[in-house]
């Protein structure tokens, strides 16, 4: 009989939208890794083959390779690439963002000016009118 490692898998962005899920158990058979449990999730969720080598992994709050061993009650996030400043600042908020007040806090006294883009949500996405927008963030790694 083959053993299995059970972990706990998470899902973000376009990855979320793939399984209709923002989580799940998952059984792996041991040895198991990151590469053996996404095959197993492509599997369960052909979605998922379209985005290819794309997607990025953490097991446990930390960035992951294919190659990464998954222990019993590990957790796997799923997430879309995801890119980033160079300097130290960040804030999780569900509250209203003031670019002009962000902007303020980020901009380094040697700099001349900054450049900040705040717009509107399209009003139609492939035939679906758009009615809010979601930004999430994955609280444990920020």
């Amino acid at each position: 009989m083959t053993q299995a490692v059970n972990i706990r898998v998470l899902f973000f962005g376009a990855a979320r939208d793939a399984v209709e899920a923002n989580e799940l158990d998952l059984a792996v058979a041991a040895p198991a890794t990151v590469s053996s449990a996404f095959q197993s999730l492509k599997t369960r969720f052909s979605m998922l083959e379209r985005f290819g080598r794309s997607l990025l992994f953490a097991v446990n709050q930390e960035y992951a390779t294919p190659e990464t061993e998954l222990k019993e009650n590990d957790e796997l996030a799923v997430f879309p690439p995801v890119s980033g400043g160079s300097h130290d600042f960040f804030e999780l908020t569900t509250e209203a963002i003031d670019v002009g007040e962000v902007a303020r806090r980020v901009v380094l006294p040697e700099c001349g000016a900054t450049v900040t883009l705040d717009g509107y949500a399209r009003e139609w996405t492939k035939g679906k009118h758009t009615l809010y927008l979601v930004y999430e963030a994955y609280d444990g790694m920020a």
